[in-house]
């Protein structure tokens, strides 16, 4: 079975690969245009995969009840950012559809690492995941937190690490 795992962004949305027979994890980074012409490569070549989709729209965000703002502008940013996130996960949604490619939406995973600050999984937090899991990372390069993400997608559907 191959998985495929998409956690949208704005600019740079992070994709994960998964094969289970070889048990290889790959992550990438594709632009929109990119995104979609992988997206339109599987409805054409009929390719079996699986495709997790963070569901970030459903997430429900109120930044006015905050006692704690020193600077109003900031959440306004913030609030107006998530929004074009959320759009950016619909339409890929709507692509899915459209494709009639075999997906699930998936909620968004808890934030529960401890290496960064902000509680995002850190390069080292996956790799050892991965090797406990059995799991062969590849691209040893830099991932950001979406390409990590992503993998996480995959890596929770079928190990089941969050219940």
């Amino acid at each position: 079975m191959k998985y495929f795992s998409i956690d949208a962004d704005t600019e740079k949305n992070g994709v994960a690969c998964f094969d289970t027979d070889t048990k290889k994890l790959s992550l990438h980074v594709l632009n929109f245009a990119q995104l979609f012409s992988k997206l339109e490569q599987f409805h054409k070549e009929k390719t079996d995969v699986l495709i997790l989709l963070e569901n970030c729209w459903e997430n429900k965000h109120d930044y006015h009840d905050r006692t704690d703002i020193k600077h109003p502008h900031f959440y306004f940013t913030l609030g107006a950012d998530v929004g074009r996130v959320q759009g950016v996960g619909m339409c890929v949604n709507e692509l899915l559809n459209i494709f009639q490619l075999k997906h699930e939406l998936i909620r968004p995973l808890p934030k529960i690492w401890n290496e960064l600050k902000d509680r995002k999984i850190s390069r080292n937090e996956l790799e050892n995941l991965c090797k406990n899991c059995g799991v062969e990372l590849l691209n040893n390069q830099k991932s950001n937190k979406d390409m990590r993400d992503a993998a996480l997608l995959i890596i929770n559907h079928i190990y089941h690490i969050f219940k």
